[in-house]
């Protein structure tokens, strides 16, 4: 009889035991599937709220997991490896997938043991073995020996280690869109402005090539470390905003009786203008770097959508403003004048694109490039009534104000022809104002009568 006890005792436990075990299964928020895990830079751009959001203070990443008995669990990961978890109704689980839904289709977060998609895999060791044969392994050759046989050895060891390095680092951490982009631009401009820094601090020869080296090495690991939570078009933004504010102050030296001409080659070893030079180029540098904080605070701090294509129509308007510019200034015998001309239009170009194309709609990348070819052939065409239309005089100023309306022309019949997507929005764009219902409700009046609407 004890005997029976016993093993009717056992028994019970172990039924217990088996039931109290829970199988928790990894679930997408969104109802795509493909947003796995929400970041901080995800949760403010949803504006997320109680009772399904919960999390307060820093955060690494949120997952959700359901359960066998149609539950859901939150698991919040905090610095420091600290995991949370809750419980979340399916009513809050309905709120989370429609708020992650609205989420634009540029938006793309891979989760880090999922590693990384294998194109973007493959890009990235493509991207740094080709900056290895064009940048860091003759930077390094250069600013590591004076001798032909020591500089022709190191350029092959480093050209071959940036592939193992690339492949190796691939394999360890996911490599996204994002990263990619940023890494490469990050590299290759931070080639630049590791030479123009080495220059404006006075180094010679293997000095600059050590500033290329070192430059470009530590924009490929920023632009990593820096866009593992943007998306592909803040990414952009950040890219874009650094071309620009360098290209804006390059357009305002010039403009403004900066002789580059009489300054020393950057790969010179002579010292024709002491301090002059050094003065431009250090404000290149610095126009450059402060450039990419301001693109991505532009796509952040937008109240409307900016993807990768929108970035790209920024572009081609950029340089319709610049050209329309030309008209008004070609005949000018002052080359300051011109150049500050095109640097004005340029910059009323991208205030044009940001209001036209950027506010009303969300482009696609091969839509951004479908725009670049509407621009050149409408300006093509331009050209070419201006040919017909005055073979014998010349007039600069018409044939370039016939190009300017041609590649208005064109763009316009692009995004005729293959119109966008409306622009996604954010939050503070799809709230609809309802002043009769403000207006009731400050008088006191009561019902139903709603101050502002969100839409979906």
């Amino acid at each position: 009889m004890k005997r029976l006890f016993i093993a009717c005792v056992f028994a019970l436990a172990t039924a217990s035991a088996v039931r109290a075990q829970v199988v928790e299964r990894p679930e997408a928020f969104d109802s795509a599937g493909q947003l796995m895990a929400i970041t901080p830079s995800i949760a403010a751009r949803l504006q997320l709220l109680p009772p399904a959001w919960r999390i307060t203070g820093q955060f690494t990443e949120a997952r959700l997991f359901a359960t066998d008995d149609s539950t859901f669990v939150m698991v919040i990961t905090r610095p420091g490896g600290v995991v949370e978890r809750y419980a979340i109704s399916p009513e809050e689980r309905v709120y989370l997938r429609d708020r992650t839904s609205t989420l634009p289709p540029s938006f793309r977060v891979v989760p880090r043991e999922l590693g990384s998609a294998p194109g973007d895999r493959r890009r990235f060791i493509r991207n740094q073995t080709l900056l290895g044969l064009a940048v860091y392994a003759p930077a390094a050759a250069v600013a590591l020996s004076n001798d032909g046989a020591g500089q022709t050895a190191l350029y092959l060891l480093v050209a071959g280690g940036a592939y193992f390095a690339s492949a190796t680092l691939s394999r360890e951490m996911a490599i996204t869109e994002q990263q990619n982009s940023l890494a490469l631009h990050m590299a290759t401009r931070g080639a630049a402005m590791g030479l123009g820094g080495a220059y404006a601090a006075g180094l010679e020869g293997d000095g600059r090539a050590a500033g290329v080296f070192a430059a470009s090495l530590f924009g490929t690991a920023a632009g990593l470390r820096i866009a593992r939570d943007l998306t592909v078009g803040e990414t952009r933004a950040a890219g874009f905003g650094a071309d620009v504010s360098a290209l804006v102050m390059l357009g305002t030296l010039l403009a403004t009786d900066a002789d580059l001409d009489g300054s020393e080659d950057l790969t010179g070893n002579g010292d024709q203008n002491d301090g002059f030079g050094r003065a431009q180029v250090a404000a290149l540098v610095g126009a450059g770097i402060a450039g990419y904080p301001l693109g991505l605070a532009y796509a952040r701090n937008a109240n409307y959508n900016i993807t990768s294509g929108d970035i790209g129509t920024l572009w081609v308007s950029g340089a319709i403003g610049a050209l329309a510019a030309t008209p008004f200034v070609v005949n000018s015998s002052d080359p300051r004048l011109i150049v500050g001309a095109t640097t004005v239009g340029f910059v009323g170009g991208l205030v044009a694109g940001d209001r036209l194309f950027v506010r009303r709609a969300d482009h696609s990348t091969g839509e951004a490039t479908l725009v670049t070819l509407g621009a050149v052939a409408g300006a093509l065409m331009g050209g070419g009534v201006y040919v017909l239309a005055d073979r014998d005089t010349k007039h600069d100023a018409l044939g370039l104000g016939l190009a300017t309306v041609g590649a208005v022309g064109g763009v316009l019949a692009t995004e005729r022809a293959f119109p966008p997507e409306a622009d996604a929005g954010r939050v503070a764009s799809r709230i609809r104002f309802n002043a009769a219902g403000a207006l009731l409700a400050a008088s006191g009046v009561r019902g139903t009568f709603p101050i502002a609407r969100i839409t979906f």
